[in-house]
């Protein structure tokens, strides 16, 4: 690896990476919360405002792919400064859009522009960087990315009322121009990157099809049930493109037979899937059930960032040698994996400890779990590719990321209407059975009977999302498995620093 950056622009381009690319990630949870929000400001439906928050997550990892090839035909300072440009201007209009169909187009821009950034000064850092601030640079890039994406519930709780949403775009548009600042000071004037492992317009055209079947699949949850062929089949040939794409350029850095970063990538994606998803229903079940405020619920996940941070700096201080690398994969599954567990046993009843005690092992389980793929990656592939290398096994994660939180709240909500159709059965038969088919007589009146179906359908929530967080915990116990016996097979292919 050359090392063409000085020490104090090494240093400049790590605080403009995580200025440029942190807003993005935050908004990656917050439109979770913000769905309602923006459906109400711009009277549409919540199905409808669901479309921002998938095309902008589409657009973010279709920006990791293009940011490998365009980084290899342009100067990294060209397109840094051109994608903090785009970045500024995507988030004025999204500030200011004053219909869906604009907000959509301005956050897809947002999503296409971080994922440019995110690629390109990842590319610049680690390709160009000293080996020396190689554990240095990916424990604070990792943190970063961590912190920003379980902050996003609680940043969207405090914009929740009204139009405030849009002072969450306005931000961005400030720290964008920071960045920019920044990005004009200390990026460096240099010629495109080495384009000795470019990346082909056909392999990018491939990625942006994969990626686009994958969130039209899952955008189709909201009108069709998953069994339906307008969900399954976009769903399996999204995803075979996408593994075929990435399979294909592993194979061109040498390293497709290393067991071990496949395994990291396993257990990547399913903790990435596991977070997402169990911090959705998470959410969906404070506001829900527990009939909280968009505020109250995302004050509730302050500790998922604390703990994620945390588990960054501990696998930046100890994964450095094989065997650790092993311990602290296992101690992350197994944390997602009580998450989980603990979810199985919510109810109407759970109070705020609970809660906090599964953000914790949210936050943590998932930086101790996704973090050594970083490592593994930074150690198993050439100088060369290091950063290339890292852009792109990214994009797996963030997508089961970007698509987990719909599909398991959708999955919550078949099992709440199937466990609702058996409330109303069992209390018809218990309380109605001499009634000879006619209609119960509402004792308490309207009033009292819009607050029983309220009551049961919460019920009925409850046990829905009991359902799928016991799916979740046998989900990421066999992923794990498989992923940590990779790891074990291939950690012993190639030495770690000391």
């Amino acid at each position: 690896m050359s090392t063409t950056i000085s020490r104090n622009a090494h240093w400049g381009i790590l605080l403009l990476a995580i200025l440029a690319i942190t807003p993005g990630l935050i908004n990656f949870t917050a439109f979770e919360m913000l769905s309602p929000t923006i459906a109400n400001d711009l009277g549409v439906t919540r199905a409808e405002s669901n479309w921002v928050t998938l095309l902008g997550n589409a657009a973010v990892a279709f920006g990791f792919l293009a940011a490998v090839g365009m980084c290899r035909q342009t100067s990294l300072r060209q397109l840094t400064l051109a994608a903090l440009g785009m970045l500024i201007l995507a988030s004025l209009c999204a500030a200011v859009a004053p219909n869906l169909t604009l907000l959509i187009a301005s956050h897809a821009l947002q999503g296409f522009a971080t994922g440019l950034l995110s690629s390109a000064l990842v590319l610049l850092l680690l390709e160009q960087g000293s080996p020396v601030r190689l554990p240095v640079t990916l424990t604070v890039l990792g943190t970063a990315l961590f912190g920003a994406i379980t902050l996003g519930p609680l940043v969207g709780g405090l914009v929740e009322h009204g139009s405030a949403w849009r002072a969450l775009m306005a931000g961005d548009m400030v720290v964008a121009l920071l960045a920019f600042v920044v990005a004009w000071a200390v990026v460096p004037a240099q010629p495109a990157l080495t384009r000795s492992l470019d990346i082909s317009i056909l392999t990018l055209l491939l990625g942006a099809l994969g990626l686009a079947l994958v969130f039209h699949a899952v955008g189709q949850l909201s009108w069709y049930a998953w069994t339906r062929p307008q969900v399954q089949v976009p769903a399996v040939l999204g995803v075979a493109i996408l593994l075929a794409v990435l399979a294909a350029e592993w194979g061109r850095w040498g390293v497709l037979g290393r067991s071990s970063l496949i395994g990291a990538a396993t257990i990547s994606c399913v903790a990435g899937f596991a977070f997402a998803g169990l911090l959705a229903i998470t959410v969906d079940f404070l506001l829900r059930v527990r009939d909280l405020g968009a505020q109250d619920a995302g004050l509730l996940t302050w500790p998922a960032p604390a703990a994620a941070l945390l588990g960054m700096a501990i696998v930046g201080l100890v994964c450095t040698r094989r065997r650790v690398i092993l311990a602290v994969g296992v101690c992350g599954v197994l944390l997602l994996a009580l998450a989980a567990w603990l979810l199985t046993h919510v109810s109407a009843f759970t109070g705020n400890p609970e809660v906090l005690r599964i953000a914790v092992l949210l936050g943590l389980g998932t930086s101790l779990s996704i973090g050594p793929l970083l490592c593994l990656t930074a150690y198993a592939v050439p100088g060369e590719a290091l950063g290339r290398a890292v852009a792109l096994v990214a994009v797996l994660p963030y997508v089961m990321m970007a698509a987990a939180g719909q599909v398991l709240m959708y999955a919550a909500g078949v099992r709440q209407t199937a466990h609702y159709g058996n409330l109303l059965w069992e209390q018809g038969v218990s309380t109605y059975i001499g009634a000879a088919g006619t209609l119960p007589q509402a004792s308490t009146g309207a009033q009292g009977a819009t607050s029983s179906t309220t009551a049961m359908l919460n019920s009925a929530l409850v046990l829905g999302i009991n359902d799928v967080a016991a799916a979740m915990v046998l989900i990421i116990v066999v992923g794990a498995a498989v992923a940590l016996l990779l790891l074990r097979i291939g950690v012993r292919q190639f030495s770690f620093p000391r």
